[in-house]
């Protein structure tokens, strides 16, 4: 029988084990959210290092050796940095008086096929437009002025800001095509481009994304059988092409006829890469992407 002036040890340390226990529960589970958000930002800092690698080294570059004249960049700014990489090495090759950029009109918004503008603000730039070889082109009738449907083409506005940095000297000539443009329209258009670029020092560059909205198993064969018709110069192969190939054969034709008439190039590829490679893309739906360079053959000593 216990005295009313008994104590019962099991009942006075139980306040303090109650705190104990309860101090360590809370800490625990504290530690548990720590660990878990820590192994979070890894795996988010790890993938995200990865796919920057994968994307951003899968690199096949080839040069022959030859004069740039032409290329090929995207316009998908999620591979800005490789946009700005294919001007950067553009400015180490070729030092050209005039620029012709040329994109899709994706929405068709030009009321020819062939649209330009003789106003550098609708490009959002000051950079300096060669107004004499635009004016003599919309005189011909082979473009038209239209700086409001210019103005919201991206394949083209997008590139402007790496040009003006880049090749101040230089003069630009800004071009989007709509989807329905003939391949015979094209190649007058490079014929009487031709014409009035006697004896400058051109490059021309077509801003074109190759496969769309497929998977990245899908467009990896789209662009195999892409790449083969540019580099044979198929102008009938490519003119079959639809967006599941590229968003503009015709701008990819303009380039390789405007400059390489002859086709006694070599196209070199030096960077595919696809959307699906990028953390956090889906890979079933897809953007593939090409920076190419069309050069002029080396002459064998």
């Amino acid at each position: 029988m216990r005295s009313e002036n008994s104590i019962d040890i099991r009942a006075a340390a139980s306040p303090n084990r109650r705190v104990s226990n309860t101090y360590f529960a809370s800490y625990y589970k504290d530690m548990k959210i720590y660990s878990k958000i820590t192994i979070l930002i890894l795996t988010i800092f790890i993938t995200v290092i990865v796919g920057y690698r994968v994307l951003h080294n899968n690199s096949t570059s080839e040069n022959s050796g030859g004069t740039i004249v032409g290329g090929v960049v995207p316009h998908h700014l999620l591979v800005e940095r490789k946009m700005e990489e294919f001007w950067q090495q553009a400015v180490g090759r070729v030092q050209p008086e005039i620029i012709i950029l040329v994109g899709p009109d994706h929405e068709n918004r030009g009321q020819s096929h062939v649209t330009t503008t003789l106003d550098a603000a609708a490009l959002r730039t000051h950079f300096a437009l060669d107004t004499t070889v635009l004016e003599q082109l919309i005189q011909s009738g082979a473009v038209s002025s239209d700086p409001g449907a210019l103005s919201q083409e991206h394949s083209v506005y997008l590139h402007v800001p790496y040009i003006e940095r880049l090749f101040p000297q230089a003069q630009l000539v800004p071009l989007m095509v709509r989807s329905d443009t003939s391949q015979k329209e094209i190649l007058n258009l490079a014929e009487t481009l031709r014409a009035k670029l006697v004896d400058k020092r051109v490059l021309i560059v077509a801003s074109v994304d190759f496969s769309h909205y497929l998977s990245a198993t899908e467009a990896e064969k789209m662009d195999t059988d892409s790449l083969a018709a540019l580099q044979a110069f198929d102008y009938d192969r490519l003119a079959t092409f639809e967006s599941e190939h590229m968003d503009s054969d015709q701008a990819i034709t303009l380039v390789s006829e405007l400059v390489c008439p002859t086709h006694d190039c070599t196209w070199e590829q030096w960077w595919h890469g696809n959307s699906a490679e990028v953390p956090g893309q889906n890979n079933q739906v897809t953007t593939s992407y090409f920076l190419l360079w069309l050069a002029e053959k080396k002459e064998k000593n």
